[in-house]
């Protein structure tokens, strides 16, 4: 809770980018919030996929990740970087 209250946001950060992260932590779902809401930030997200199969196992998948930092924002558009996108190499 310090830490959140007194981060100090970097006013040349222009976008949050959400993707597979297999070193996902609380913290970072916080400090993106507030990039966004205070900032304005972008929100960029490679993919919506909530799970990736791994060994016939629902493993979670950037889609989670989505989801948990989407209940915190005021406004919850965000541009599709990734797959499905036809625009994507």
């Amino acid at each position: 809770m310090d830490t959140f209250e007194n981060y100090v946001l970097d006013p040349e950060v222009g976008a949050v980018v959400v993707g597979a992260d297999f070193e996902w932590t609380f913290s970072k779902v916080c400090i993106a919030s507030l990039y966004i809401n205070e900032l304005k930030t972008k929100l960029l997200v490679t993919n919506p996929d909530k799970f990736t199969r791994c060994n016939g196992r629902k493993f979670p998948s950037c889609g989670t990740v989505l989801e948990c930092l989407l209940i915190t924002l005021r406004d919850k558009s965000y541009e599709l970087v990734g797959k499905p996108n036809p625009f994507a190499i």
